[in-house]
């Protein structure tokens, strides 16, 4: 895949660090641990999956969490490198 591709299908601004607790168990979807926005540097903890997608969906906002602009962010990516 070139690189091209590769920037455009993973955009930095939807690139999260999730760090689970020892103790997760991901199976019984017993999670808990800490999430971090690489662009942003927002962070925060979570004990469930819920609290971990409220985070996300917060921090990307709905529309980007739904991809609905994700595709207008990439051809702008593509159209700034050209």
């Amino acid at each position: 895949m070139s690189n091209l591709k590769q920037k455009s299908a993973l955009p930095a601004n939807r690139a999260f660090v999730i760090r689970l607790a020892a103790d997760a168990v991901v199976e019984r979807a017993d999670v808990s641990g800490r999430v971090e926005h690489v662009v942003s540097g927002q962070g925060t903890h979570f004990s469930s999956w819920e609290e971990l997608r409220s985070f996300i969906v917060r921090t990307l906002g709905p529309q980007e969490a739904r991809g609905e602009t994700a595709s207008r962010h990439t051809n702008q990516e593509h159209e700034e490198e050209l």
